[in-house]
């Protein structure tokens, strides 16, 4: 069993917890915490979307544009 609306709760207290730190990471660890939030969004908006999309679903163009957004940082970080 999906538990969606605590993922989204978990996924928005590390929304917080990056703001909080902004400013005192690693350029590195602000790139991790950024593409690992980003991948965490992704899964649940899929996930949502499977479970008959909730309140919380997203049209398939988001999900694109962060799959997109996504793809181009893992890009720039294995060239950079």
């Amino acid at each position: 069993m999906l538990d969606l609306e605590g993922a989204r709760e978990m996924i928005d207290m590390l929304d917080a917890l990056r703001e909080k730190t902004m400013g005192n990471l690693a350029p590195g660890e602000d790139t991790l915490v950024l593409d690992i939030l980003g991948n965490l969004k992704l899964a649940f908006m899929e996930m949502d979307q499977g479970c008959g999309g909730s309140r919380h679903a997203a049209g398939k163009s988001e999900i694109q544009a962060l799959r997109d957004l996504t793809h181009r940082k893992t890009k720039i970080k294995a060239h950079g």
